[in-house]
């Protein structure tokens, strides 16, 4: 609990300095009048896409956990992804999003091995998906790579190969275990060589136990071959309604010209620059990298209070959102734990 309230503090400090920047470089009443004739209607259906985002990750939960013989409903599916989503903001690098998940599904008596399993699908095809999108970004608008300049293109090639890195080594995992077992006691005992590893025994459990999770999804893949697909599917639509958000902004200050496809493929590939960020919700970050690549999309004028609204929307907006509600939550499954039930006098 201490280090999530340090996290928070880093958040708000980040965002602090980010919010000062941006005021330093713009006039403040035009700012607060630019984000005020925001047409309403385009940003309401910005927050819509917000909740698609959560629902395709819920929905994805509720077929594994459902493929593995767990009776939930959506609804608890659902509670599980705003815990994620929240804790994934306010901790380095997305770090605790997974183990909160993980920790509010054992709190519904969902098995532990279950909870990880899940959480580890789920960033397989994330992942993957995630390259596939940025991919295609490149292919259908080469051009974008000028826009990101040296800095922000350094930091997506830098994104794109650790992300690239995990993915395929993910995969080796589930599909490969034998394969996987050389490389990686081969790289432990490396580890333990140059004392990066100290306890070696401790260190290969570790090992074995996470073998015994890929092998499982290989298994549950392969009994059940219609779940890849459609985790693939709704991976894509989840990313589709993140990338969107900034189109709507887009649409609210009544701006036209630009297509579509243009934003998502602008976002893919700046989520990608900054996926790999060790800051919670990689807060300043994201805000730099955004003022330059939306620059020729929003104008000078414009870029400012759209990176305010859409970040608002896609991050700082919902996260206090999934932090009421995961409290909230939380609060509801402790007073149920401690009610002790009177006794029948009858």
């Amino acid at each position: 609990m201490k280090q999530n309230k340090f996290w928070i503090l880093v958040l708000l400090a980040l965002l602090g300095v980010t919010v000062f920047i941006i005021l330093r470089e713009q006039s403040y009443g035009d700012l607060i009048l630019a984000v005020r004739r925001a047409h309403l209607l385009p940003l309401l259906l910005g927050v819509g896409l917000m909740f698609i985002f959560e629902c395709c990750e819920t929905a994805c939960t509720y077929l594994i956990l459902s493929a593995l013989g767990n009776r939930t409903s959506f609804f608890r599916c659902l509670t599980y992804s705003f815990a994620g989503f929240y804790f994934s903001c306010i901790t380095p690098a997305s770090s605790g999003g997974q183990p909160a998940q993980i920790y509010c599904m054992q709190q519904d008596r969902v098995p532990i091995a279950h909870g990880t399993l899940d959480m580890l699908l789920i960033a397989i095809f994330y992942q993957g998906v995630t390259l596939l999108f940025a991919l295609a970004a490149l292919l259908l608008f080469p051009g974008l790579l000028s826009v990101f300049g040296l800095g922000s293109g350094l930091l997506l090639g830098v994104g794109a190969a650790i992300l690239l890195l995990l993915t395929v080594a993910m995969l080796i995992f589930l599909w490969f275990p034998a394969l996987a077992a050389k490389l990686s006691g081969a790289v432990l005992r490396l580890f333990a060589r140059l004392r990066l590893v100290k306890d070696l025994s401790a260190a290969r459990e570790s090992l074995d136990l996470h073998l015994t999770q890929y092998h499982q999804g290989a298994a549950l893949i392969r009994r059940r071959p219609e779940l890849a697909p459609a985790l693939f599917v709704i991976m894509a639509i989840q990313l589709s309604a993140l990338y969107l958000v900034p189109f709507m902004v887009y649409t609210a200050f009544g701006f036209a010209g630009a297509g579509l496809l243009r934003f998502v493929a602008t976002q893919a590939l700046l989520s990608l620059a900054v996926y790999c960020v060790p800051l919670p919700g990689a807060a300043g970050v994201s805000e730099a990298v955004f003022l330059r690549v939306y620059a020729g999309l929003f104008g000078a004028a414009a870029v400012a209070p759209a990176l305010l609204l859409s970040r608002g929307i896609s991050c700082y907006g919902f996260l206090v959102l999934t932090g009421i509600l995961t409290a909230l939550i939380q609060m509801q499954k402790r007073r149920k734990k401690n009610a002790v039930p009177l006794p029948d006098c009858q």
